[in-house]
């Protein structure tokens, strides 16, 4: 897409949507964010860099890249600290609290979140994002009392609307129905999330959401690809994903990923 010729802004606003319409967090998409964020910050549109930190973040996150979403996410917080862009920075903080949470650094992860949902005035998509880092940890820990935080967090998704907020709610959801062998969620909210998913199609981002949904209800979700690390439908599939986790550094996945492996791999 040629945009040189374009102002400033115009060009940037161009390399942005069009990362944007690139639903899957590819390298190339990435290079396209890099590339708005680098237009932004020359230019001091302080929004828009905030906006494209975030997404390179989140976009890194989502192909599991953890060195690069940390840089950009630190990056980025720094950025909106400095500027007092309070709207942009929770959303990165919480992002990093998860990326903690997944790479085994709970005791981190949780004093994070802690501290965001102690602002009573926190934005809504910081606020879910810091009930499911908590209550993931406490659950993991043994601790049964948390289905309060993930009613709550659940609520504040759907009343979004937006499927990156329901999916992580609904995840950790279904994790806690598994670890007690309950039901938590109810038949239409769970058939709601399903349908929101089969009538996107991006099915390889939702892989978790499917990996939970066969695990807690054991209920296949129709989907086309998955991410290999979800995938442990028998031994040596397992294996492979397990292999994956361990060279990504999220212990918590292997262990799950060893677990529908052989008796040897427990």
């Amino acid at each position: 897409m040629r945009t040189l010729d374009f102002p400033p802004k115009a060009r940037f606003i161009c390399l942005f949507l069009y990362s944007s319409y690139t639903q899957d967090a590819t390298l190339p998409r990435i290079e396209l964010l890099e590339e708005s964020l680098a237009l932004a910050l020359k230019n001091s549109y302080h929004e828009h860099a905030a906006r494209a930190y975030a997404n390179l973040g989140t976009s890194a996150a989502e192909i599991k890249h953890v060195e690069f979403a940390k840089k950009y996410l630190d990056a980025g917080i720094r950025y909106c600290e400095e500027r007092d862009l309070d709207s942009w920075a929770p959303y990165m903080i919480i992002m990093k609290a998860r990326l903690n949470l997944e790479t085994g650094n709970w005791v981190e992860a949780y004093r994070t979140a802690e501290k965001l949902i102690s602002n009573e005035n926190q934005l809504p998509v910081a606020r879910i994002g810091a009930l499911i880092v908590l209550s993931t940890i406490r659950m993991r820990k043994g601790d049964t009392d948390v289905l309060d935080m993930l009613t709550q967090a659940k609520k504040i998704a759907f009343e979004t609307m937006e499927l990156q907020r329901i999916i992580p709610a609904m995840v950790a959801l279904l994790e806690f129905e598994w670890i007690t062998g309950k039901i938590f969620i109810e038949r239409a909210t769970l058939d709601r999330t399903i349908s929101m998913v089969e009538e996107k199609g991006d099915f390889h981002k939702y892989s978790e959401f499917a990996f939970w949904l066969w695990k807690a209800r054991n209920q296949q979700l129709m989907v086309r690809e998955k991410y290999s690390g979800y995938v442990t439908d028998n031994l040596s599939l397992a294996r492979k994903a397990a292999g994956l986790w361990e060279e990504l550094g999220y212990p918590y996945h292997q262990a799950l990923a060893l677990f529908d492996g052989g008796e040897t791999d427990k």
